[in-house]
């Protein structure tokens, strides 16, 4: 190994000291072994010439390296993998599928790949052809799982899922899932097993264990696999090398980083064997580019995992790994999004507290929970708060000290305290994680969190140090670990670490304390500054309020608009102190006139005075509906326009203020007036308070001019709501009479009910429906009428249904007449309100709809009854719409073709049901149909295709369908499927052509033989007359013989021979017809073998005995003298076998299909040498088959033949 980690990494000094990083050097990428399950080849460009291959070619080939080496891959694999490689090459080895083919007629599964350093490497597994059914099962488990694994609420869901999906999979004995720490420490998080083993869960492994190169190619390599550990690795062999020769050592090795068949690390290989495990495979986790774990899987015996399997791995662990960031992110986020709302609490706390420290105090479980702390001191002033589990005080004072030099930003933070600071080592436990900030120092107020010592006790497997081993030469190697037994390491001195948003909590706290530090004490200097303001403002304030209050208390107690309005000026004209106050109303072209004003002397009256000022109408007008005020300080000093000003002197104006009067309606506001008030002695500087409390009294104004208005409004109304009161009580009378007039006479049943159901009243059409007269209906209900019970049980329930929901309802009623005639009545029950909106009565309406209702029930039975037809019919039934779609097809249909319902409406009827022949000339005249009904084909022949593609001739009988308006719609077709009667026919026409050619043949033999004796010629020759008798009684036989054949064939073809089934032995079934065939046997010299066992068969023993003769018969007539014929009897799981063979001529392998049909003999001489009908064979198979049997035939020429035939077993 030495010498190998020196040809790879110069600097490697074979005696430098043993750690663990030697292993970190091992140059496990380019170990020239593979695998010996697979075979690797190298090929060079571009002609994929093989220059290196793997030494175990012969055994897995059974073809030499030697005779494989410089010699295109073309000359030993089919033209499609050739095809399948250079399409790699073309798109870069994008495709992840592996390419199948024979390699001297084995399959493999090939991967090709780039190597790093540039060769082309196909790899080829032996294929192993999963189950069709197992593939479809791991494709739907992992479909079943996909969601869960993708909804997992969190981490450690999500990894139970994998592992418990990886196992089923593949069927390892242990999954683990690995998770590597900052240090590259690995602890397993996830388990599932076999009950015997012992578990691992929970264990941490040291970072040597994997070293770095390993991990770096976990992380090219999505899965790796090892099948056995035990394994001898085959090394590689170049073109014009040897393993051993110095070339071979000397030449760069192949970079095997991508291979699947690259060896194992002698390291890795010794580690598992000291584990126990014989096989093995990993799958890379992968997050953010790095190594987050590893989904290890052991075996305990040797395990080879197919490609496919191995996909479907791989593709679960690319699933994790992308589900690994929304997890981790998902998890931290919920946490930091924890955080935030404490910290909000906090600041919303903070902000209404007075005192913001002893706040921080309020509160000692959120402060706590802000950084994920077990203990906090905070420092105000001389003043010490603890919370949780702290060290003392001394200690926390002198930690104080320590830190003033040491904070960062305010901040200091460290997960290992005693390390920095000694002093605190006592405290560990409760103090090993630090988190101080400074709020002010000047105040001396901080906040410190302490964390405690982590988890106390890490579990490893195993102890951490490896062990050395010198080999025989001296060389001092690395051994991997010997016992995975558990042991334990004391961690001291750490706690858990800081996370980000932990240390952004509180920046933010302190950020949000230092904000409130300063502004309470800018808030304390502000105070006195405003108090002086505020006492002058509160006396201010409260004559304001008064005004106000007076003001509202005007418009309460007035309800003229003139008082309210004298009262309005003449109070804030006092309380301004001003000169003069008016109140100016607009019309609607903006003119306007004074309607309310106070005034001072000596300045001039404006009191109903009319403006007809343009200014209004050109800009000023539009800017007070957008509710503008306008306060000028003085007139000449505001750029007035030429016409406002002249108005303003007009009136001895030198300052105003102005304010809209809008009145709401309808969430819109109207422009009614302003509100004005002058200083007409001086300018005048009008305050903010002033223009507030105008704005305040307008809207009080416009509430009153509303109120005033309303009520005069209202008195309007009232005068013309008693007229419309007077009118409407007339007209409702009036249409009071015309109603009663109405249900008096109407042929429709009328009555009301009151809540209890009693009849308040009903219409004299009840008396004809009923023969009741009205005045018994009053006061009662339908039950104490004795009406039929189902009709007063719906009254019962509709009414219930109409007080529930207050809404009409509506049903339908029979009823018997008093004259015995049966009707039908659709029934309205209305409900009545009263004053007060609640249900006062119900109103009934009963109308006859007899006529319509038998109607329509005639209709639905005769739709019923063409339904029925339609549908049970054993015809074809067709409906198009005029389109050609299909709209309609009966059963029978469905039956004949084997389609669905849903796969053929609305299909296209020509393109989708008929052959491509006959579309055209069926197109043509349908459309020809529609366009000219006159030359409408009633009646038509033509194939369809049924859903297997098989043609069905039929014969159609067309007709329109018409609209009311006698408009075409479409076709209804019914047809009859004609093809078996067009086969039997053709059948018979062969059948009798053969017969007629059959019974010629001898009836001209017995004419000439009988011409001859009765033309007297023989007379004097009385041996040839008597031999020309015995030709004709010879075909007189055969003739009797045919016919028999002939009807027995015919009656048995067309089921009118019932089979007597009985229970028979097949034994003496076989002795049956050996003893009828046992004399033919010995006159022709032949010997019949019976091996006949025994079974019980339920059978028609006649029919199989004449089966068995006739197939006897036939053997024996064909074999030659002196030789043997055999019948043998076998029982299978679910059928019996009769076998008769011969040793005669045999049959030519084109009569096998052909010799069981009617008159088919292999040579046409046989009939009159051999005495046959031709028949005998297409007997026995029509036997044979309607006992649910089969019957063939094997032959070789000159080498005889064997019948068989079998015949199923039937339970007792």
């Amino acid at each position: 190994m030495n010498k190998l980690l020196q040809q790879v990494d110069p600097d490697f000094d074979e005696f430098e000291a043993v750690n663990l990083t030697n292993c970190d050097r091992e140059p496990i990428h380019i170990p020239s072994l593979i695998q010996p399950h697979g075979l690797l080849i190298v090929l060079t460009e571009p002609d994929l010439r093989i220059a290196q291959v793997s030494a175990n070619a012969l055994k897995v080939l059974g073809v030499a390296p030697d005779d494989l080496l410089d010699r295109p891959l073309a000359e030993f694999m089919g033209e499609e993998l050739i095809a399948s490689i250079q399409a790699c090459l073309d798109c870069n080895f994008e495709n992840p599928d592996p390419l199948r083919d024979d390699f001297y007629a084995l399959g493999f599964n090939g991967l090709v790949h780039r190597a790093p350093t540039g060769e082309i490497v196909l790899e080829l597994e032996p294929w192993e052809s999963l189950r069709g059914n197992d593939l479809f099962r791991f494709y739907r488990q992992i479909k079943h799982n996909l969601a869960k694994i993708q909804t997992a609420q969190n981490l450690a869901t999500l990894c139970d899922l994998i592992v418990q999906e990886v196992q089923t999979l593949t069927g390892f004995d242990r999954v683990m899932i690995y998770r590597f720490n900052e240090q590259g420490d690995g602890t397993i998080i996830a388990e599932v097993k076999q009950p015997d083993l012992e578990p691992y869960l929970g264990l941490h492994y040291p970072d040597s264990d994997i070293p770095k190169q390993a991990k770096h190619l976990y992380t090219l390599n999505w899965l790796r696999s090892i099948p056995n550990v035990n394994y001898q690795p085959t090394g590689l062999v170049s073109f014009g090398q040897s393993k051993d020769s110095e070339s071979y050592l000397k030449k760069a090795p192949l970079d095997m980083s991508y291979c699947t068949l690259r060896s194992v690390s002698p390291m890795h290989i010794e580690y598992l064997q000291n584990m126990g495990v014989t096989a093995s495979m990993s799958i890379s986790l992968i997050h953010n580019q790095k190594l987050w774990g590893l989904i290890v899987c052991h075996h305990y015996t040797p395990k080879f995992i197919p490609y496919e399997i191995r996909s479907i791995c791989e593709f679960l662990g690319q699933l994790m790994s992308t589900e690994l960031t929304n997890k981790e992110a998902n998890e931290y986020q919920d946490y930091k999004l924890y955080l935030k709302t404490l910290q909000s609490q906090f600041v919303e706390r903070l902000n209404k507290a007075t005192e913001f420290m002893e706040e921080l105090d309020h509160d000692r479980a959120a402060l706590l929970s802000l950084t994920g702390a077990q203990g906090a001191i905070i420092f105000d002033g001389d003043r010490l708060i603890a919370i949780g589990e702290t060290p003392d005080d001394d200690a926390v004072k002198s930690l104080l000290n320590w830190l003033q030099d040491r904070f960062d930003n305010d901040l200091f933070i460290t997960d290992a305290l005693s390390s920095l600071y000694p002093e605190m080592a006592e405290y560990q436990a409760i103090a090993s994680g630090l988190m101080a900030m400074v709020i002010s120092k000047i105040q001396h107020r901080y906040v410190i969190w302490f964390r405690p010592e982590q988890l106390q006790t890490v579990t490893w497997a195993g102890h951490l140090d490896k062990t050395e081993r010198v080999a025989e030469d001296g060389t001092v190697l690395l051994v991997p670990r010997q016992s995975f037994e558990a042991w334990k390491e004391i961690v001291r001195g750490k706690s858990n670490p800081w996370l980000p948003c932990e240390v952004e909590s509180a920046i933010a706290l302190r950020q949000v304390s230092v904000d409130i530090a300063l502004h309470q004490t800018h808030e304390l200097a502000m105070i006195n500054a405003n108090n002086l303001i505020l006492a002058r403002q509160l006396q201010r304030s409260q004559e304001k309020e008064l005004l106000i209050a007076l003001i509202g208390l005007y418009i309460r107690q007035y309800l003229d608009l003139e008082e309210i309005l004298d009262a309005i000026v003449q109070k804030i004209r006092t309380f301004l102190n001003a000169d003069r106050t008016i109140i100016y109303k607009f019309n609607p072209d903006f003119s306007g006139i004074v309607v309310a004003e106070s005034v001072l002397h000596p300045w001039k009256a404006c009191l109903n005075q009319r403006i007809d000022e343009f200014c209004f109408q050109g800009n000023l007008g539009g800017k007070y509906e957008d509710g503008r005020v306008f306060a000028t300080s003085d007139i000449y000093r505001a750029n007035l326009t030429e016409c406002h000003l002249q108005l303003m002197e007009q009136f001895q104006v030198r300052a105003n203020l102005v304010l809209p009067i809008l009145i709401t309606n309808d969430k819109t506001q109207t422009l009614w007036g302003l509100l004005i008030v002058h200083q007409c002695s001086n300018p005048r500087i009008w305050q903010p308070s002033e223009i507030s409390l105008l704005q305040q009294l307008s809207v009080q104004l416009a509430i009153a001019i509303q109120q005033a208005e309303f009520y005069r409004d209202l008195q309007i109304s009232n005068a013309e709501l008693e007229n419309r009161v007077t009118e409407r009580t007339a007209e409702l009378f009036k249409r009071q009479q015309e109603f009663v007039a109405l249900v008096e006479n109407s042929p429709n049943v009328i009555l009301r009910l009151d809540l209890q159901l009693r009849h308040l009243y009903i219409n004299p059409a009840s008396e004809v429906k009923s023969g009741v007269p009205p005045a018994a209906f009053l006061g009662k209900t339908f039950r104490e009428l004795g009406f039929p019970q189902k009709n007063v049980d719906k009254a019962e329930a509709v009414f219930k249904e109409v007080l529930a929901t207050g809404e009409k309802q509506q049903y339908e009623i029979d009823f018997s007449s008093p004259a015995g005639e049966y009707g039908y009545y659709q029934v309205e029950a209305i409900p009545e309100y009263a004053t007060d909106g609640e249900i006062a009565t119900v109103l009934m309406v009963y109308t006859d709809i007899t006529t319509n209702k038998l109607n329509e029930i005639a209709i639905t039975e005769a739709n019923r009854r063409w339904q029925s037809l339609l549908d049970n019919v054993r015809l074809i039934v067709v409906g198009l719409t005029c389109e050609g779609l299909v709209e309609y097809v009966n059963p029978f249909f469905l039956e004949s073709t084997g389609y669905a319902l849903d796969e053929v409406i609305g299909k296209e009827w020509l393109s989708y049901f008929l052959p491509p022949s006959e579309q055209e000339a069926v197109r043509l005249a349908f459309s020809d149909a529609f366009i000219n009904p006159n030359r409408f084909h009633k009646y038509y022949q033509n194939s369809i295709v049924t859903k297997t593609g098989e043609e069905r001739m039929i014969a159609w009988n067309n007709t329109i369908l018409r609209n009311q308006d006698d408009e075409i719609i479409g076709s209804m077709s019914i047809g009859e499927d004609i093809t078996e009667k067009l086969k039997l026919e053709r059948v018979k026409d062969e059948f009798i052509s053969i017969v007629s050619h059959e019974l010629r043949t001898p009836l001209a033999s017995i004419r000439g033989a009988l011409g001859l004796l009765s033309s007297g010629v023989l007379a004097n020759k009385p041996e040839v007359a008597k031999n020309m008798l015995d030709i004709a009684a010879i075909d007189i036989e055969r003739l009797v013989r045919l016919v028999n054949d002939i009807l027995d064939l015919e009656r048995l073809e067309s089921n009118n021979v019932t089979l007597d089934r009985q229970w028979c032995d097949t034994a003496e079934l076989c002795h049956q017809a050996v003893e009828t065939m046992q004399a033919i046997a010995k006159e022709s010299q032949i010997k019949i073998l019976a091996e006949c066992k025994s079974f019980q068969i339920f059978a028609d023993s006649d029919r199989l005995v004449q089966t068995l003769v006739n197939l006897l018969s036939n053997a024996i007539k064909f074999s030659p003298p002196q030789s043997q014929v055999k019948i043998q009897i076998e029982s299978l799981a679910e059928e019996i076998i009769f076998h008769i063979s011969d040793r005669g001529r045999g049959i030519p392998e084109n009569h096998l299909e052909s010799i069981f049909g009617r008159f088919n003999q292999v040579d046409a001489s046989d009939s009159r040498q051999m005495g046959g009908t031709g028949l005998g064979l297409a007997i026995c198979q029509s036997i044979v088959q309607q006992h649910g049997g089969k019957i063939w035939v094997e032959s070789k020429l000159s080498e005889g033949s064997t019948f068989s035939f079998t015949i199923p077993h039937q339970r007792k």
